[in-house]
């Protein structure tokens, strides 16, 4: 059992892994979001069902009796519940199946990531890190759609996402809590136009991309007014497998905490990712440290503007660094 957003499901992947290896002949049932589905749906042939769990569902009551139903139609080896409410719980009361329930927050498990491969200790389960298997047809076709606009194998390509999930949704949006999410849109823009410069004077080979959907990309004219051509922007038709493909094309990631960044991580990319009022350590991707760099609003000389406390050329000379690893 995890439902959650895109971030919350990747983390969980070593746990779906270990049992995958360790176990040849598992076959595995989850209970996620519709997020977990569409993450997780091509991750392994021996997941076998998917069961969707709707918060939005209204009554909720009816669909915690529907899904408490659904598991007691099932005879499980084992249930491995991913969440820290009790609430879920309350979904197995009708069985007496073997039940691990993830640690607490408190203690020596921090990351959610930690916390989740503890419940496999005494398997003999190795702990590993979050990744994601990409479609060699996807990636193919990424290549070919990259191409038409002049980027080749040999080109750095530099991803920026500066937006997060519900970005659009103007009456949700609490404005005590962006600033903790939305680094500047001209910090994006001068950052793409030192990367420009940074191109140009080094002779290399670079291009910066931005891929979002079509209404996301409409709130961001002011990052490209600024930033002229030094960015590419991208806005095709939904299609979640091949995201994952141009995530695993790009050299490097520049997000905030956000789904993507633990996308791009679990698929192998770089990430420099932007934290404000969150700690790393416990929410950041969960890979090896030696593929991302954290820089945070908390260790500058402004804390209180949030995202915009961190520069442009902050995250420069980062890149930098990250480019000539």
């Amino acid at each position: 059992m995890r439902v959650g957003r895109i971030g919350d499901m990747v983390v969980v992947t070593p746990v779906l892994q270990g049992l995958l290896e360790r176990f040849p002949e598992v076959r595995i049932t989850l209970l996620t979001s519709r997020e977990g589905r569409r993450l997780l749906q091509y991750f392994d042939s021996r997941i076998e069902d998917i069961w969707i769990y709707d918060r939005r569902r209204i009554p909720g009551m009816l669909e915690k009796r529907r899904l408490a139903r659904l598991i007691a139609s099932r005879r499980f080896d084992m249930v491995l519940v991913l969440e820290d409410k009790p609430a879920f719980l309350d979904l197995l009361r009708r069985v007496d199946y073997p039940v691990r329930c993830i640690a607490s927050a408190a203690g020596r498990f921090r990351h959610f990531g930690d916390r989740a491969m503890s419940l496999l200790d005494d398997l003999d389960i190795e702990r590993r890190w979050a990744s994601l298997p990409v479609a060699t047809d996807r990636l193919e076709a990424v290549r070919s759609e990259l191409a038409a606009l002049g980027i080749t194998d040999e080109t750095l390509v530099i991803g920026m996402h500066p937006s997060y999930s519900g970005r659009g949704k103007r009456l949700f949006r609490n404005p005590r809590s962006e600033k903790h999410r939305v680094w500047p849109q001209a910090h994006w823009a001068r950052l793409a136009r030192l990367l420009r410069q940074h191109a140009e004077d080094k002779q290399r080979d670079i291009r910066v991309i931005v891929d979002l959907p079509r209404k996301e990309a409409a709130l961001l004219d002011e990052m490209m007014s600024r930033a002229g051509d030094s960015i590419t922007l991208l806005t095709p038709p939904p299609d979640f497998e091949r995201y994952k493909a141009l995530l695993a094309r790009m050299d490097v990631l520049v997000t905030p905490n956000s789904g993507p960044m633990h996308l791009a991580a679990a698929l192998g990319t770089r990430v420099v990712a932007l934290f404000s009022n969150w700690d790393p350590a416990e929410c950041g991707p969960y890979v090896d440290p030696a593929n991302y760099v954290a820089l945070r609003a908390e260790e500058t000389t402004q804390p209180d503007l949030g995202l915009a406390a961190i520069s442009p050329e902050q995250v420069f000379d980062t890149l930098v660094t990250q480019l000539a690893n």
